[in-house]
């Protein structure tokens, strides 16, 4: 079977998937591409004979059952969670995971940077500093980038260019370096956590799309891993006498951060080597080449292992024209009612002040521009803002606060209990406290509370926390209040990170979540410094209670959002209730249709 980007019949242009559509029967099972460039190619689309035939064979018969608003999101959700979306769920953790687990390491290594590099307690933040811009500056990009060309590119790069920069970390021979470096591992590490979430969220139905939340238990394991390794590592092959070292007696965080260079590298060839990832259906109807996600959409089934499922255009086209009818499991046109008249001057304005912010700049940067500035546009109309503004200011908040506490966690443990063994046991149990977390994350999103309830009502159990842990003193009262720090942070993010990609349409939603990541990148850039001044100037409990103060204001700002992206169980019943019938008449029709 013929491969996108690769040889076959057709030697005047590259091959589409639509130009493999023949090749794509769900009888067929794809095939791994054997060279790069088939997983970095940009399929271009073509022509298909992709119509529903006129005669009901029974194939189309799965339509009265599927659940969703649209023909495509019924199509994901007669596909289910097969082998493909499960695959991509592991896939997509791992690099969840590699985001955190550079994160934790970062932070973990800040003394030992201190010993080999004589730098001062505010100026050795700026190793996560450096950090955090790279991930500020890569979930920007990677996030246009996606949105511009896909989201099978994003995926596949990220991990590699990690790979790459965090080795070039292990062998930094001084700060700045080390700097330079952490700031290019993290303008590749940055885009995954964007990219990874929203490929897997389009290609799961909407009724599982609550598996997203499953992603933060990779996040977690990712400290986790850190955590272990440097309990592992740092106490042998550290700095043996309190101050400055010469670097070969402080191997113990370049031996780290080649472990974890191992690990990256390990994600990568799981996505390079032992899965074939096709690009997103909904990214392919958006970008009109809906042929494309027909033949996407069938090499999935074929994967799965779906049979008895017929395929044709009009179960992608999405939109507000196209309809399910009522018991006939096809689809049809919806007549217009001049829904355009309110909306149409509200883009035509955006359009124009688009237009003037580019025309002051250069050509080729304004053409660069122009489908950036647009999904902002619209990000930013009066029926988005609200929403836009809340959840970037919550992650931006959050991240502020969290990074504050978290990235001089080490320094602090070891101010509190002493330099040695038991502060990286602490920190491994700190770590293992988020693994529960996530999963009473992903309960409590599906529960009354929803995922804005679930949001701001363990970000205050954090802020509670985090004042505890700057009042005690003892080592079991610091371990609990850590543990339930973590563990309440945990449930938090699980449902920041499940509510921002649900609660954005399709168009905008890698630029949307993908800026979100930004500003929270920028503000954990931002916290080090901060959180160093302050520890510099009133003490180590300073920048503990001002992240107690921006963690309150972070759960008011999650209070006041308005769009809850959770099924009510009203609405779930009353959608159980109506496939039933649908079914029962597709029955009662296809039983009409044999008797005549």
């Amino acid at each position: 079977m013929a491969e996108p980007g690769g040889s076959g019949s057709e030697h005047a242009r590259p091959q589409s998937y639509a130009g493999t559509a023949a090749a794509a029967a769900p009888s067929s099972r794809p095939q791994r591409p054997r060279t790069l460039h088939a997983f970095l190619s940009f399929p271009s689309a073509s022509s298909l004979p992709l119509a529903a035939p006129a005669a009901d064979d029974g194939s189309y018969a799965w339509r009265a059952a599927a659940h969703g608003a649209s023909p495509l999101e019924r199509s994901l959700d007669a596909l289910g969670m097969g082998r493909y979306q499960w695959a991509l769920l592991g896939l997509a953790g791992c690099g969840w995971a590699a985001d955190n687990m550079w994160l934790q390491a970062v932070a973990i290594v800040l003394p030992r940077l201190q010993d080999e590099f004589g730098v001062g307690p505010a100026s050795v933040g700026f190793a996560s500093s450096a950090t955090f811009a790279g991930m500020m500056l890569g979930a920007l990009a990677w996030g246009a980038f996606s949105d511009a060309y896909g989201r099978r590119p994003a995926f596949n790069l990220t991990l590699a260019l990690c790979t790459l920069f965090g080795f070039c970390a292990t062998l930094a021979p001084s700060f700045f370096v080390l700097c330079c470096t952490l700031f290019l591992l993290g303008t590749a590490v940055g885009g995954s956590m964007p990219t990874d979430g929203t490929l897997f969220l389009e290609n799961v139905p909407q009724r599982r799309r609550y598996l997203l939340t499953a992603l933060s238990v990779f996040f977690a394991a990712g400290a986790v891993l850190a955590s272990a390794l440097a309990w592992a590592i740092l106490p042998r092959f550290s700095c043996p006498r309190e101050g400055v070292c010469g670097s070969g007696e402080n191997r113990g965080w370049r031996y780290l951060l080649f472990c974890l260079s191992s690990l990256t590298a390990l994600f990568m060839l799981l996505r390079l080597v032992l899965f074939r990832l096709y690009e997103s259906p909904k990214y392919l109807v958006e970008a009109g080449r809906a042929e494309e996600a027909v033949v996407v959409l069938r090499r999935i089934a074929a994967y799965n292992g779906t049979t008895g499922m017929r395929l044709s255009l009009a179960d992608v086209q999405s939109g507000p024209d196209t309809a399910r009818q009522e018991g006939s499991g096809t689809y049809t046109a919806l007549p217009r009612e001049d829904a355009g008249t309110t909306a149409q001057p509200q883009v035509s304005q955006q359009a124009q002040s688009n237009a003037t912010f580019l025309a002051v700049l250069p050509p080729s940067l304004s053409r660069a521009l122009e489908p950036l500035a647009q999904r902002y546009g619209e990000l930013l109309q009066p029926e988005w803002r609200r929403t836009t503004l809340l959840v970037w200011t919550t992650w931006t908040l959050f991240s502020l606060a969290f990074t504050s506490f978290n990235v001089y966690l080490s320094t602090t443990l070891e101010a509190k209990l002493g330099k040695g063994a038991e502060v990286y046991l602490d920190y491994t149990a700190y770590a293992l406290a988020a693994l529960p977390g996530a999963l009473i994350g992903a309960r409590l999103i599906e529960t009354r509370l929803g995922r804005i309830g679930t949001m701001w009502s363990s970000t205050l159990v954090v802020a509670v926390a985090l004042l505890a842990f700057a009042g005690v003193s003892s080592r079991a009262g610091i371990l609990a209040s850590s543990c339930l720090l973590s563990l309440s942070a945990s449930v938090a993010y699980a449902a920041l990170y499940a509510y921002a990609p649900e609660v954005f349409d399709t168009r905008q939603r890698a630029t949307a979540v993908a800026t979100a990541s930004a500003l929270s990148r920028l503000a954990g850039m931002l916290a080090p410094p901060l959180a160093g001044r302050l520890l510099a100037w009133r003490g180590r409990r300073a920048p503990l209670v001002a992240a107690h103060v921006v963690f309150v204001l972070c759960a008011a700002c999650m209070a006041a959002l308005r769009r809850e992206t959770r099924d009510t169980g009203e609405g779930r019943a009353e959608d159980e209730e109506e496939e039933e019938g649908l079914l029962e008449e597709e029955q009662t029709r296809r039983q009409s249709s044999a008797e005549s």
